[in-house]
């Protein structure tokens, strides 16, 4: 197994499971964000949830695999590993059904105090929902694969076990009425986080009772199971909702003003809605036949042998050619002679005697996909539905709006008073009496930040990995003129400014009626009269620095901006001869954010002191907001001192990281 794995392979071989990691990541990603921008009357209680729903649920996850005779499923392996069994994306699975249907029933009952239970009970059958449609692609398209016998999952659904249906419903269910239950009973943080870590065997208590009740045997959950578990927790949401609205509100509360108050980002409801429209194309558009995973499986081995489980049932230890779920995967793969280490494919072993845990299996194609399709349909349809019903709230007129948020200044972050206190006495002496020194420390010092972040990023990850997805835009780009001159980046950005900038001018100038609805400033059409003409001028005093450089660079043919491991660190007499090969796609995404996230931050310090400082914003940033009525070229408006600063930080990040040429040119 590889801790990292090649984006290009993985989508020849398992590209469905590629567009599942990146859904679930961003669905983690945009919890994060939920939970980070709530206002502080929520975030405890957010963040609280999305770090209690990634420890329980892997936890949950690892407890699973570890016991003997207990574990039944078997993940694929994905793009990133954290064992050779746990994908990176399946801790993100966990947060996105427990975080999203937890904020979901929260918000339908307004965090009233008195129904906890009713809370707990509509986030378990929201889990559900959310869950379902993704069980039904995962085993369909080999994201995991499903011990061929264990009791507990033996009892089916289109490939689903009842038994993972009825324990989403109830781990869901069990985990927000801890996290309630101890909000309530106003727990610190760290006896909440232990709280919901208890959701593992609550579950398996709760889930024995449904079991009884829906008249199964214990350890083997069926249709049974799920029924009575739906139908209680819906009798307990029901109740709850009925209740008169005078005992359903707290005495100081009024529902609208509390729904108003908790409103939903309309980024979360597109990325629910997006989420469940994602995994209905993903049943629509693959095909299982052509969908191949390598990696680990239910240990293969001889056909008579069994174990016994801890409920005391019976089930196969090995898995065999004689005995497996043809419907849905085989061992007869096609073979690949060329792939080579984690890409290799292994068969099953001829003899029946041999064990093996690593090996190939191909999916196998639909045997009636209208069923599957509408099924996936019938599920994401009511998760898009719910979900989106349950964030609408009634928003604040906009004014409102703006007069509570008037007088209000936003806190610096933890994180951010932290490099305050780093950073300040270095600053603060030197920017109000010699503004000129301060603004020269400030770049000498975030150049330096710039080139140790980028020696740290190459430890972790050295680079150098072609691939063959980005060849076509790349040969495209080597065939530009100036494409082997070490100014090359610099032009191609100026260039494609250019052109943008050349757009909203076209627009500005002709002024068509969809243009003027919605333009701010109702002057005539090509009146350029608040200063286009000035800002002009003050952009070619800007480019006689870097026009310099230009030339400097042309004459001494250096120095070249590509360093290691692409191409050779070169400062003057440089011969640039491009790498003949793309970066892989995994290389670009990683190079490219990590010279967004080094770049960003360095200007944001910078232009945070800028604001802060008198003297500096009055000899250097000052001029960027002479402008209140802004066009296009306004954006570019600036001091020399700091568009030159901004060239040098921007220019340096990707030779700082070792980027592919075709990765810094794209920067």
């Amino acid at each position: 197994w590889a801790r990292f794995n090649s984006v290009e392979k993985q989508l020849e071989e398992h590209a469905s499971f590629v567009v599942g990691e990146v859904l679930f990541l961003a669905l983690a990603c945009l919890a994060v964000y939920h939970a980070f921008r709530a206002d502080e009357s929520e975030a405890r209680r957010l963040k609280l949830c999305l770090f209690a729903s990634l420890l329980a649920g892997t936890a949950n996850d690892y407890i699973f695999m570890v016991l003997p005779v207990v574990d039944n499923f078997f993940q694929a392996q994905a793009v990133i590993m954290l064992t050779p069994r746990m994908p990176l994306y399946i801790p993100c699975v966990y947060i996105a059904f427990m975080y999203w249907s937890s904020v979901a029933s929260a918000r339908i009952f307004c965090y009233n105090r008195a129904s906890p239970l009713a809370e707990a009970s509509l986030a378990g059958m929201l889990a559900g929902i959310l869950y379902a449609p993704y069980d039904l692609c995962g085993a369909r398209f080999l994201w995991w694969t499903w011990h061929d016998s264990d009791p507990a999952i033996q009892e089916r659904w289109l490939g689903v076990p009842a038994g993972s249906t009825a324990w989403t419903i109830t781990f869901t269910f069990c985990f927000v009425w801890l996290l309630r239950t101890a909000a309530l009973k106003q727990m610190s943080k760290l006896q909440s986080l232990a709280r919901a870590c208890l959701s593992t065997p609550l579950m398996i208590v709760v889930l024995n009772v449904f079991t009884v009740l829906g008249g199964d045997s214990i350890g083997r959950p069926g249709c049974g199971t799920v029924l009575a578990s739906l139908i209680a927790f819906g009798l307990i949401v029901l109740r709850e909702l009925l209740r008169p609205r005078s005992e359903y509100l707290a005495p100081e509360s009024d529902a609208k003003q509390l729904r108003a108050h908790f409103q939903e980002p309309l980024s979360a409801r597109i990325g629910l809605v997006t989420y469940f429209v994602t995994v209905a194309c993903v049943m629509a558009v693959f095909s299982p036949e052509k969908q191949i995973s390598t990696g680990v499986h239910q240990t293969f081995g001889p056909c008579d042998a069994t174990d016994i489980d801890l409920m005391g049932y019976q089930r196969n230890r090995f898995i065999c050619k004689e005995r497996f779920p043809g419907w849905y995967f085989g061992f007869d793969c096609p073979s690949n002679s060329r792939a080579e280490g984690r890409w290799e494919r292994v068969s099953a072993p001829a003899t029946r005697e041999e064990t093996i845990t690593w090996y190939t299996v191909c999916g196998q194609p639909h045997e009636d996909f209208q069923t599957w399709m509408g099924a996936t349909v019938a599920l994401t349809s009511l998760g898009a539905v719910l979900f989106t019903l349950s964030f609408l709230t009634t928003a604040p007129p906009l004014e409102a709006k703006i007069a509570g948020q008037a007088g209000k200044r936003k806190q610096l972050t933890q994180l951010g008073k932290r490099i305050q206190s780093v950073l300040d006495p270095l600053i603060v002496p030197l920017a109000e009496k010699h503004w000129n020194v301060a603004v020269t420390l400030l770049t000498v010092l975030f150049v330096g930040l710039t080139f140790l972040g980028g020696a740290l990023l190459s430890v972790v990850y050295p680079g150098g990995n072609p691939g063959t997805y980005l060849q076509k835009p790349y040969d495209l780009m080597k065939q530009l003129p100036f494409a082997n001159k070490p100014y090359f980046m610099f032009l191609a950005a100026g260039m494609a400014d250019f052109l943008v900038v050349a757009l909203y001018l076209s627009l500005d100038f002709w002024r068509p009626p969809f243009v003027q609805k919605m333009i701010q400033q109702k002057r005539a059409a090509g009146n350029w009269d608040h200063g286009f003409v000035r800002t002009v001028k003050q952009a070619c005093q800007c480019f006689i620095f870097s026009a310099s450089c230009l030339v400097y660079q042309e004459i001494r043919s250096g120095p070249s901006l590509y360093t290691k491991p692409w191409m050779p660190t070169c400062l003057d007499s440089c011969e640039i001869e491009l790498p003949e090969l793309a970066p892989s796609l995994t290389e670009f995404v990683i190079h490219f954010a990590a010279c967004l996230v080094i770049f960003d931050f360095s200007y944001w310090y910078i232009h945070w002191q800028m604001h802060r400082h008198r003297m500096l914003y009055k000899k250097i940033h000052s001029i960027h907001h002479e402008y209140k009525e802004p066009f296009v070229t306004v954006g570019s408006h600036v001091h020399p001192v700091e568009f030159n600063l901004v060239f040098i930080l921007a220019m340096a990040a990707p030779a700082a990281c070792g980027a592919h040429p075709f990765t810094a040119v794209v920067f």
